[in-house]
């Protein structure tokens, strides 16, 4: 967290992606780490705070990171499960932050213990709840970061020069006692600004370039539930036309991301047997939405697994099944 001269020893984060369920975002968020904070303060003496970095262009706003899965605390969210994100503060001396790291975990272990039937029955209501209701539902496939409904305080803090003991070299380290709260807008939490329709299956056909069987094993090693179907069927789908297809001139991670732009339309198709059918309504519905939807920022399209795919004009090899049409599968070898 190298760049803010924050007056925190460590800050922390819920998930933040808003596809994850609003009942495990709020409990992470308005429940375990209040508590958590206050423990962390009262039993260690450390200041503690949601993550966040000070507007680069100097004004007085307190903004988090990224809503995108790729990041753990946004990945387990989606998974229905708690996870959090800790962040010691890089300009605490190693110590420190070892001591500091020391105190959360402890303290969020703590919290876990005392609350372990409560949790437990948040995550299970979580898994069988997405199971059980029935489309249509929506998700979100693009997402604005938003402030919290009031501003808040937030410790600005400084650091001095001071010469690295191992490596002679100078650095900045944290002045502990120079702390001073300001009250600014926190901007901490995402909301979907574009929605899409999430079905009850999706619809990948096989390819002879073994786009579905790349598709398949990654959703499998995800944990994800894949079946196939047993037989040819003609289907009544959704299907997502191409108009562009941008890919990111910067490399991540070995990457150029893919994105899509387009259009849904009906249409039918002549299924055969083997397609892979990937159903929703299991626990890990709201990752399956994530990973398959055409437009997803943080998907197989995202990742290049589709790319020889994606043509302007054509559909993405992504499709929705429309409801109301019985579907003879069996689980996916």
């Amino acid at each position: 967290t190298n760049g803010s001269f924050h007056g925190y020893h460590l800050t922390y984060s819920p998930p933040l992606n808003p596809n994850a369920d609003s009942r495990l975002i709020a409990y992470t968020r308005e429940r375990l780490l209040p508590t958590v904070r206050a423990a962390v303060a009262a039993r260690h003496a450390f200041r503690t705070y949601y993550y966040g970095n000070f507007d680069d262009d100097g004004t007085r706003a307190w903004r988090t990171f990224d809503h995108r899965p790729r990041f753990g605390n946004n990945y387990v969210g989606l998974r229905n499960r708690i996870a959090i994100l800790s962040e010691a503060y890089s300009y605490l001396d190693f110590a420190g932050r070892v001591r500091v790291t020391e105190a959360f975990v402890e303290e969020v272990m703590r919290y876990v213990i005392a609350h372990a039937s409560e949790i437990r029955a948040l995550v299970s209501q979580l898994d069988a709840g997405w199971t059980a209701s029935a489309p249509p539902r929506e998700a979100g496939v693009a997402f604005e970061i938003r402030p919290l409904p009031e501003p808040v305080d937030i410790l600005v803090g400084a650091v001095e020069k001071k010469v690295n003991p191992r490596s002679g070299r100078a650095m900045e380290a944290m002045v502990e006692d120079r702390v001073t709260a300001v009250r600014m807008t926190d901007y901490g939490v995402f909301a979907a600004a574009t929605t899409r329709r999430v079905p009850r299956e999706y619809l990948v056909l096989p390819a002879a370039n073994g786009l579905h069987q790349r598709v398949s094993a990654l959703l499998k090693a995800h944990g994800v539930r894949v079946d196939e179907l047993r037989a040819a069927a003609t289907l009544k789908i959704e299907r997502f036309v191409i108009k562009e297809v941008s890919h990111a001139e910067r490399s991540f991670q070995g990457h150029h991301e893919t994105a899509v732009s387009g259009r849904f339309e009906e249409a039918i198709v002549a299924a055969p047997g083997g397609a892979l059918v990937v159903r929703t309504d299991q626990p890990l519905g709201r990752l399956v939405f994530y990973l398959l939807e055409p437009e997803s920022d943080d998907g197989v399209t995202t990742w290049n697994m589709v790319d020889a795919a994606l043509t302007p004009g054509a559909a993405h090899p992504v499709l929705k099944i429309l409801p109301g049409q019985p579907l003879e599968t069996r689980p996916q070898p």
